[in-house]
């Protein structure tokens, strides 16, 4: 109540009991505005979320495509020695799949709260005041999702069952997934 104080120590004294006593002040430099209900959250659930990852594997398939390719052309060109390219981009690709990867989840998820996945169907991770999860949760969503696929992928799973859809990296970084 706007302008109001409450006093829950307040004596009754013609009965000697506690009460409350409210007093409302009519300061004109106060406003009250009607407080609206909260608009109703969707979280995401299992299967959206699960083709929200599966869109943001061809993007990420397709930057790693894209960097092995370049790396076949830079091996021919640089070092027409070396008889098998492939077998020598194994260790290089890998480390930029894992790093590139962990830019991409981090980054979309601090900054946006959406990885393209996420936009095309429609999701965003925030916090649970709505807000973006920023770099501290990201970074810890990113490791925890290794601790939701550790037991078979069973913190995965749990977003089908949990009232607010939420994996064990959900959890961990104390974020949700909503419909925008």
């Amino acid at each position: 109540m706007c302008g109001a104080s409450f006093n829950p120590q307040a004596e009754d004294e013609s009965a000697g009991k506690s009460s409350a006593t409210i007093e409302i002040s009519n300061s004109e430099s106060q406003e009250c505005e009607p407080e609206s209900p909260a608009p109703p959250v969707f979280y995401g659930g299992f299967w959206i979320r699960f083709w929200a990852l599966m869109l943001d594997g061809v993007v990420l398939g397709l930057i790693s495509l894209l960097i092995y390719g370049l790396g076949m052309v830079m091996i021919r060109i640089l070092s027409p020695e070396i008889g098998d390219p492939a077998r020598a981009l194994l260790l290089p690709q890998l480390v930029a799949n894992t790093l590139i990867k962990a830019f991409y989840f981090i980054y979309f998820h601090a900054v946006t709260g959406q990885t393209v996945g996420k936009k095309a169907l429609g999701l965003k991770v925030v916090r649970e005041n709505g807000e973006c999860v920023g770099w501290a949760r990201s970074i810890g969503r990113y490791f925890g999702s290794f601790v939701s696929m550790l037991v078979f992928g069973l913190g995965y799973l749990c977003v089908a069952f949990d009232s607010r859809k939420q994996g064990w990296h959900d959890k961990i970084a104390g974020s949700f997934v909503v419909r925008v």
